[in-house]
């Protein structure tokens, strides 16, 4: 009886060591200090020779996801609001769309004839009330892919104003434009 204690205590033991010094390690996100920044007004501007994107839906988008997602968040709630909203914001958050293209990416034997690659440049800084900048990324590549059907296809041409490219492609920017601003790694 002794020796299957023993045996048992022995097997935990050797469970715990592996596993605790050979499995993976879990690394929090680091969440980015915004000290001071209870509200932030998003500014879009689409800066492309296109202009597909409407820069007053993806504000809206952004405003939506950041609202969503850290309304009452543990270490310092913000809020964020649309330029036309804002009165006296402790911080700005500007976006730029550089660039955006749609090309046909691939051809699947599946259900899709043909994807779409939609492909955002932009740009966006996170600037505090008094000037100081909080955090700027000047390269942001995005990306979203779409299935050939009637509504994403005009032709031969990628048709910009079909109801799920108005708003697919702005979760894509708005899940990547938070997760570089707020998060360290």
């Amino acid at each position: 009886m002794l020796e299957k204690k023993l045996l048992t205590v022995t097997c935990v033991l050797g469970i715990l060591v592996c596993g605790a010094c050979f499995g993976p390690v879990y690394r929090p996100p680091i969440v980015r200090p915004l000290a001071g920044v209870r509200t932030i007004q998003v500014v879009v501007a689409n800066e492309s020779e296109s202009r597909h994107l409407d820069p007053a839906r993806l504000s809206a988008a952004i405003v939506v996801m950041l609202n969503r997602h850290h309304d009452g968040i543990r270490n310092g709630a913000f809020y964020a609001t649309s330029a036309e909203t804002a009165g006296g914001a402790d911080a700005v958050l500007d976006v730029k769309i550089l660039k955006e293209s749609a090309h046909r990416a691939m051809i699947l034997a599946d259900e899709c004839a043909l994807v779409w690659d939609l492909s955002f440049k932009a740009s966006a800084t996170l600037t505090g009330r008094d000037g100081r900048l909080i955090w700027s990324d000047g390269n942001l590549n995005l990306s979203a892919n779409f299935c050939r059907n009637r509504a994403t296809t005009r032709g031969t041409n990628f048709n910009w104003d079909a109801p799920i490219v108005k708003t697919e492609p702005l979760e894509v920017l708005t899940w990547d434009i938070e997760r570089k601003m707020l998060f360290l790694n």
